[in-house]
């Protein structure tokens, strides 16, 4: 995988950002600082109260931060995540699609975002489904690992794809590759993977009907 960080990006602040994603303990850092700060100028008691009472305004300014800024992060990481599956296809496709599943993990409280996402990119041509996954975020860090292969499936191998919802949410599940062969493979997704979903099964039929035309 080839490691990439996100702090490039203009709008998202480190200290607000670490701030933001560390709520207890940035409030207990800047109180702390506070009455260490006092106690270096003799005065403890009046900055120590400061730090007191400043802690968690900065920690709410730091959540605020985050939840305002975390889109332009994970949009990056898709156009990492994209750029990287077109990149290594060894061919160019004039009629190719390229569609992507993102599911979330981790902690939500108070935050918009998750800790912690994945995507599959499916390069989908009119005689092969394209998979680019193992593409990793980690939103507190700014890190991402973006996987560095891919795997071909040729519709001849497909005998089925479909959408598996998940008990609590009819939304997320799991999109199936179901192969000739019996196997099978699946993704992950956060949102049902609709037009992917449509634009699979229509190029898949296409393909077996033409090929048994010959």
């Amino acid at each position: 995988m080839a490691k990439n960080s996100n702090n490039g990006i203009d709008s998202v602040n480190p200290l607000l950002w670490t701030a933001g994603w560390h709520l207890r303990f940035t409030i207990a850092a800047v109180t702390v600082l506070g009455g260490v700060i006092g106690y270096l100028l003799d005065m403890p008691f009046i900055l120590g109260t400061l730090g007191f009472f400043v802690s968690p305004v900065v920690a709410f300014v730091g959540l605020r931060h985050v939840n305002g800024n975390y889109a332009e992060v994970l949009n990056e990481f898709h156009s990492q995540s994209r750029r990287k599956a077109e990149d290594l296809l060894s061919f160019d496709e004039d009629n190719m699609e390229t569609y992507m599943l993102r599911s979330g993990s981790g902690e939500k409280i108070l935050r918009k975002p998750f800790m912690q996402y994945s995507t599959v990119t499916l390069l989908v041509t009119d005689y092969s489904l394209t998979i680019h996954d193992g593409n990793l975020l980690d939103m507190v860090k700014l890190d991402t690992d973006i996987s560095e292969s891919t795997e071909e499936i040729y519709f001849d191998q497909i005998a089925s794809v479909n959408f598996e919802p998940s008990e609590n949410d009819d939304e997320k599940g799991q999109l199936w590759v179901n192969r000739s062969d019996g196997h099978g493979n699946s993704w992950s997704t956060d949102r049902k993977p609709d037009n992917a979903l449509d634009d699979i099964q229509q190029r898949v039929r296409d393909y077996k009907r033409q090929s048994a035309k010959q």
